[in-house]
């Protein structure tokens, strides 16, 4: 059967294919205003849309001030929609009950997006907010004022924001996400086309990729907290592109490598046997230039200082001893077992993958046929000890770092 996309004169399909082990197929759609659609078949009634657009800087409260306008005016029109904040994007969901639902809503659902009402109130509302972050909220947006330096926090009018939201928040730079049973996209596009401005390329492609620290830099601040007994530490270090699909399936097996070597160490490495840290924690933001984040929880607070220390310290150690290559191994069969299987069940894991590689495009005319396979993991089969040693040093030990120290405060807690 014809799809309506395939009949439409202001659609270009670029790509069509089938991932390994699933049972969905994705297309890919170019529109004439330049907007992306991906299309994500898969059995169900229901359908799903993901919108995202590209932000300026992680962490910049320009996007952030957005954001929060965008969201309300979805809010005030569909009770089917949520708004999710990356570091990376803004992202935008929408779900429908049928093909013929999601026609009606959809134009006018991304008009909100593209055009949300932006009187008085709105404005005012841009610069009054009573959000109270989370201590982890409080300790990333630190660190991202200082990863990015003079680009993020950047205080502005709302004048100036919403022209920021009129320079960006354009079709062509939008992605649409559709997963649904057919790739039979309402007839919309021709709507959709009169709405697109002129091309703006996403500033935050430009502003963040292959960012280098030029020193390593620890700050302390004060956290919402009502026991000032135990601190939090974050330490973030820079990553490959997200595009490099070998490397950043490499992040998440080495850092599962180091996982419970560092956490074990850091409950018992100490002169007096005293437990330095509860917990440890890795993950990694998937944004042009990743994020390796490693969290370090229920850290006494006299001792925030020296366990940051010795964080640095095990790495460096690590590094100097022989690899696992047994364990190593381990990892690498438990990590793509688990992509396996969050490619097979979860409804997130293609809309994630699409957008986040959509995000950090680098302009090398890459394509989406790169989810077709975990081909990735037979390049990093054939790694030596050698070449995990030499990631680990250029990532994290010979590398600078943002460390950020949480240190508790009773009072700032009694006001969430």
């Amino acid at each position: 059967m014809t799809s309506i996309l395939q009949q439409q004169d202001t659609l270009l399909r670029v790509e069509s294919f089938k991932p390994d082990n699933t049972s969905c197929t994705i297309n890919e759609y170019l529109g004439q205003g330049g907007m992306k659609i991906a299309v994500i078949e898969k059995e169900g009634s229901e359908i799903k849309v993901y919108v995202a657009l590209a932000n300026q800087t992680p962490g910049c409260a320009v996007s952030l001030a957005v954001q929060r306008i965008v969201s309300k005016s979805l809010s005030s029109a569909y009770s089917n929609t949520d708004t999710s904040t990356d570091t990376s994007h803004p992202m935008y969901t929408l779900e429908s009950a049928g093909w013929e639902e999601l026609a009606k809503v959809l134009p006018a659902y991304l008009k909100r997006i593209l055009s949300p009402t932006t009187n008085d109130a709105a404005k005012a509302e841009l610069l009054d907010t009573d959000e109270k972050p989370h201590s982890l909220e409080v300790m990333y947006r630190e660190a991202c004022r200082l990863l990015y330096l003079e680009n993020a926090q950047r205080a502005l009018t709302p004048d100036q924001i919403l022209q920021y939201h009129r320079d960006v928040y354009q079709l062509r730079n939008l992605r649409l996400v559709i997963v649904g049973e057919h790739d039979h996209l309402p007839q919309i596009q021709n709507e959709l086309d009169r709405l697109s401005l002129d091309p703006v390329r996403p500033p935050a492609l430009d502003t963040i990729r292959r960012h280098a620290l030029k020193e390593t830099m620890v700050t302390t601040v004060e956290i919402p907290e009502e026991d000032e007994s135990v601190g939090k530490i974050l330490i973030c270090f820079f990553g490959p592109d997200y595009v490099n699909m070998v490397e950043t399936s490499a992040i998440n097996i080495l850092l599962e490598y180091l996982r419970s070597s560092l956490a074990s160490r850091l409950m018992t490495d100490s002169a007096d046997n005293e437990t330095l840290a509860k917990s440890l924690t890795w993950d990694w933001m998937p944004q042009s230039q990743t994020v390796i984040r490693l969290w370090l929880m229920q850290v006494p607070t006299e001792r925030l200082e020296v366990v940051e220390k010795r964080v640095t310290e095990l790495l460096q150690d690590t590094a100097d001893n022989p690899v696992d290559m047994h364990r190593m191994r381990e990892c690498i069969q438990q990590e793509k077992k688990q992509d396996q299987l969050e490619a097979k069940t979860s409804e997130l894991y293609f809309p994630y993958s699409i957008i986040s590689e959509w995000v950090s495009d680098n302009g090398d005319d890459s394509t989406l046929r790169k989810f077709q396979s975990l081909s990735e993991y037979g390049t990093l089969e054939e790694w030596t000890g050698e070449n995990w040693w030499a990631f680990l040093r250029k990532l994290m030990v010979d590398a600078h770092h943002v460390s950020v120290l949480g240190k508790p405060s009773r009072e700032l807690g009694s006001l969430g």
